[in-house]
């Protein structure tokens, strides 16, 4: 029976560990969906500002079409060419941070589908410690009938005595 209580005792204390140790993986998933809510946000920002950006851009375009049918109606002047330059040098620079604003929100997309699945693999692991706790609850109420009935033998031995 000693070694019984022993052995149900070992167990508890490990079972005790292991849920020291669901309970910081839990507080780790928290932080963790924080995170991918946060990135979340910032892609649909990202996603925001392309939507702006690409506006600009096919704006620009416009400009600078106007402006080149202007200047081979006018027959070109310095003026206009620079414009349209200019018009030019300010497309590229829209389709350079628009080409950026897409690979930072391709990005945040794959940081957002790893965090998915870490925080499916802490589900899982959270289900499986439930079943560790219910199985330390069964071991506890074991152990106490163990000590019940080493208390009954105790108190036997003792009449017997």
């Amino acid at each position: 029976l000693r070694s019984e209580v022993q052995r149900l005792v070992a167990e508890s204390e490990q079972l005790r560990a292991e849920s020291g140790r669901s309970h910081a993986l839990a507080a780790q998933a928290v932080q963790d969906l924080q995170q991918q809510q946060d990135k979340l946000r910032e892609s649909e920002w990202l996603r925001t500002q392309e939507g702006v950006w690409e506006a600009e851009r096919d704006a620009l375009g416009q400009k600078i079409a106007g402006l080149q049918q202007q200047l081979a109606e006018q027959d070109g002047t310095d003026a206009l060419r620079q414009q349209v330059a200019d018009l030019q040098g300010q497309l590229k620079v829209q389709e350079k941070e628009s080409v950026r604003i897409r690979q930072a929100h391709d990005v945040l997309e794959l940081e957002h589908g790893r965090l998915a699945m870490k925080a499916r693999k802490e589900s899982d692991r959270t289900e499986e410690l439930k079943g560790l706790k219910a199985e330390v609850a069964r071991l506890l109420a074991e152990r106490q009938a163990a000590q019940a009935q080493r208390g009954a033998a105790d108190e036997e031995l003792g009449a017997l005595r």
